[in-house]
């Protein structure tokens, strides 16, 4: 007992510069439990146990261990509160259902255009919708604006009517899978839907001098002047577009396709790399240009000049591009370091990125959510312990290296971020999204990284400064040089076959015990860090044992409009292969995607499958279970006098039931209303069904219609 207690102290005092770093997880802790909770939960008793212990920790100067233990049971409730009150501050009223045609006004916030000249996605702020109160009307609509409905562009701050058809933001397309619904919440985009007809321009000037109109117009004007300097080049153009402006909308998905495959996609996301590189480019070019003067530099600050105006550039970069949560992170630490360098000392970058973490946790509590977010914080920290481990060594191999040897260190320190980054956000890949590019990657990224520091970057940046004079055009070209070399790299990997890894979907806990044992293995420096390699392997077996439990093998939309059965590990067979294609695709991608798509015989059965279908009914048995699924609700009659051979789980996506229709299970229109998509687990000893609405709960993002579950 003893010795545990030495070891315990000791392990203590070496860790005691490192607890600081654990307050954005213990915030992060929660913030996940507010948003698992499986209904909205009260306010009052958080707030007061969060009163309590801070009461406690206050009068308790004189126990450091107690008020250690104190504290973290303090910052767990503290996230908790900060992601209720956020929530409660951006609630506001989501449509319910489809309305439409009506007629909608408001003020364009954003409109960003869509690839290949199809026209605009706008998002209207205050709007007024015919036949909707204004109490239930949402703060913002987002629309899809059609090229040739407008005779001229759609511009931030325009006042517009037009004749839309307006859906309520889509719940989870299944119980488990991505809820668009509570992501649209927290933009305060109530509806979604598209134009029919003409757009009126009403007002074509921007009321008042709103910052984020004026953000937006300035933002459409680079993309205008982008858009120029690459007549005819419009996939350069997009690219560029998403760099300088953060407008990612213009790109189609072909080209999506070919940056995700090759393991670039983080190119394009606006994080450490693009906004260090803004930086450091700023800092040295106003460094070098005001050492050009012999007065200026023996009589003024120049190095902490520089640091302060590269800050304030990051800043406005950071506007431009829209601001994601991966460019926040980035921005903050980077104005440590150069706030740190106007005051003479020295940043701290493993406490830069906890201090970042803790910010944007606790200004906006769903960043934690966002896959983006996790992915970015999970890259750093990982390079930060990397490096933190190998500096010594690494530093005294650079002081003692040749022209020669530095290139090649060069090469070789690309070569570790990039493997270090991709095995640090490869389980965020594999959970959010369900595949991961393989080591065709780290190629494409040996090729990218350097050309888009030394080359697309600078010039890109350069190019912004000299927009408001009218000499962006060769900059600009240069840069979109770069980027169809970077393009190209990507092309040609796609077209070499398929790079991509491919996985079912996992559980929550396993990917928790990944992230957990991530972030022991890298915030501690003692020998107890390596505990973390236990945790991530305990997550990797979770996973492992939890994939075959969490395939369904019938899936049914909350619209009813699709029905799917997962026949064997290979096939899956749909009603159809046209009908809401978007959810086919997610239903398959979260079964581990490659999957062969087999459309349902109109009268005649799939070979080897035993699924069989006529003009009222599809037939399927498993494990000695039918299953039947109505097509015509003139079967009803002979399924439910008894006639007919029992069915274990009935399903009618577009009628209702009769309740004495027998059947073990029952799933019927008025089911999926009530409950959103529906998703059937067929086992030997039984059958058990999920559905969005439990798993949604009573939310205050979650439809009304699921109150009833």
């Amino acid at each position: 007992m003893a010795q545990l207690k030495d070891f315990l102290a000791e392990t203590l005092d070496i860790e005691r510069e490192r607890l600081p770093l654990w307050i954005p997880v213990l915030i992060g802790t929660g913030i996940g439990c507010y948003y698992l909770w499986p209904y909205e939960p009260p306010l009052w008793p958080v707030v007061t146990c969060l009163v309590f212990l801070g009461a406690v920790i206050a009068a308790l100067p004189r126990f450091p261990l107690l008020r250690l233990c104190l504290l973290v049971l303090f910052l767990v409730p503290a996230g908790f509160v900060a992601a209720k009150f956020h929530a409660e501050r951006l609630a506001a009223p989501m449509l319910e259902d489809r309305i439409g045609p009506v007629a909608v006004k408001g003020h364009v916030l954003s409109a960003q255009p869509l690839p290949e000249n199809k026209g605009w996605r706008a998002i209207l702020t205050n709007p007024e919708i015919e036949r909707v109160s204004p109490e239930k009307t949402p703060h913002r609509v987002r629309l899809q604006i059609y090229a040739q409905a407008v005779e001229e562009e759609i511009l931030p701050g325009m006042r517009i009517s037009v004749l839309a058809v307006l859906n309520p933001p889509s719940p989870p397309v299944m119980p488990g899978a991505f809820d668009f619904r509570r992501h649209m919440f927290f933009q305060q985009i109530g509806g979604t839907g598209y134009i029919l007809g003409p757009v009126k321009i009403l007002e074509a000037q921007a009321q008042g001098r709103q910052w984020v109109v004026l953000q937006e117009n300035l933002r459409s004007r680079v993309r205008r002047n982008i858009h120029d300097s690459f007549e005819g080049r419009p996939v350069t153009a997009s690219l560029v577009s998403a760099l300088l402006a953060g407008a990612r909308d213009a790109i189609t998905e072909e080209t999506w396709e070919s940056i995700r495959t090759a393991g670039l996609a983080h190119l394009l996301a606006i994080s450490g790399l693009h906004i260090g590189l803004v930086a450091g480019f700023l800092f040295f070019f106003i460094r070098a240009a005001l050492a050009l003067s012999e007065k200026l530099t023996l009589h003024y600050p120049i190095k902490k000049i520089a640091a302060g105006a590269a800050l304030a550039g990051t800043i406005c970069y950071l506007l431009l591009v829209g601001a994601p949560v991966s460019a926040q992170r980035a921005t903050m630490m980077t104005g440590v370091v150069l706030i740190a360098v106007m005051l003479d000392r020295e940043g701290i970058t493993m406490r830069l990125a906890a201090l970042a973490a803790t910010v944007i946790l606790l200004l906006t509590p769903h960043a934690l959510l966002n896959a983006g977010f996790q992915m970015s914080f999970a890259a750093v920290i990982c390079l930060i312990a990397f490096y933190e481990s190998i500096s010594e060594s690494w530093r005294r191999w650079y002081r003692q290296a040749t022209a020669i040897h530095k290139s090649a260190l060069y090469l070789l320190g690309t070569m570790l971020t990039t493997i270090v980054a991709s095995l640090a956000t490869a389980p965020f890949s594999l959970y959010h999204f369900y595949r991961v590019a393989d080591e065709m990657s780290l190629l494409a990224n040996l090729l990218a990284v350097p050309l888009t520091a030394f080359i697309v970057m600078p010039s890109g940046l350069l190019a912004l400064l000299l927009m408001p004079f009218g000499l962006h055009y060769l900059p600009l070209q240069v840069m979109g040089l770069g980027v169809e070399m970077i393009y190209d790299v990507a092309h040609d990997i796609t077209h070499r076959g398929e790079h991509m890894i491919y996985v079912p979907a996992w559980n929550l806990q396993g990917f928790l015990l990944m992230i957990f044992g991530g972030l022991w293995l890298c915030l501690w420096r003692s020998k107890i860090r390596f505990f973390g390699a236990v945790l991530i392997v305990a997550g990797c077996f979770s996973a492992w044992r939890a994939v075959p439990h969490m395939q369904p093998d019938i899936y049914v939309s909350d619209r009813g409009g699709l029905v799917a059965v997962r026949i064997d590990s290979e096939n899956f067979a749909f009603s159809s292969l046209r009908r809401e294609s978007f959810v086919a695709g997610q239903w398959v991608r979260r079964a581990g995607d490659g999957k062969k798509r087999l459309a349902w015989p109109d009268d005649g059965i799939i070979e080897k499958t035993g699924f069989s279908c006529d003009w009222s009914v599809c037939r399927w048995k498993k494990y000695g279970k039918n299953v039947m699924i109505v097509r015509n609700p003139a079967v009803f009659a002979k399924l439910c006098d008894g006639s007919a051979e029992k069915a274990d789980i009935l399903i009618a996506p577009r009628d209702h039931i009769p309740r004495h229709c027998p059947a073990v299970v029952k799933a019927g229109r008025f089911d999926l209303q009530n409950g959103g998509a529906h998703v059937f687990f067929i086992k030997a000893d039984g059958i058990a069904v999920k559905n969005v609405a439990e798993q949604a709960g009573g939310r205050l993002w979650s439809p009304q219609r699921f109150s009833g579950q």
